[in-house]
């Protein structure tokens, strides 16, 4: 008994492991240019934390900065190109994206998922943007 019992530990020990490795290689894949994302946090506190314009004088340019961002930046279309043709992969970066969509129902976000998935890179991008004048966007 108490050696069937090990024998069932182990078989579940190796079913993690595996589901383990299986998920390090999904978001191994789902690379994130590491210093194209810290240069852009830190774009986005130098040009828009409040503390530090002040310092400087430069309240009107935070205004600017507000203005001048557009709904692409809270897009990395990159991650798409790099996942093409795992539809996985996609999926998690597409939820991503809706989740930017203040106020959109989880209908809506199924809904918009399914149409999407199956796009081309250009076709999504062209549909995303075009949600982001239909939806309001978190952060603008």
């Amino acid at each position: 008994m108490e050696k069937e019992q090990i024998q069932e530990a182990l078989l579940t020990i190796r079913d993690i492991e595996k589901k383990m490795s299986e998920l390090e290689n999904v978001f191994s894949s789902v690379s994130f240019a590491r210093s194209e994302l810290i240069e852009k946090i830190f774009q986005d506190i130098i040009n828009t934390n409040e503390f530090l314009l002040s310092i400087e004088g430069k309240e009107d340019q935070l205004k600017r900065a507000q203005k001048e961002r557009k709904p692409e930046d809270l897009f990395d279309f990159k991650q798409l190109e790099k996942v093409e043709g795992d539809k996985t992969k996609k999926t998690i970066i597409l939820n991503g994206f809706i989740e930017n969509f203040e106020g959109i129902s989880e209908n809506d976000r199924k809904a918009i998922l399914e149409s999407l998935i199956d796009k081309d890179l250009n076709s999504v991008k062209k549909d995303i943007l075009q949600l982001s004048k239909v939806f309001k966007l978190k952060d603008f």
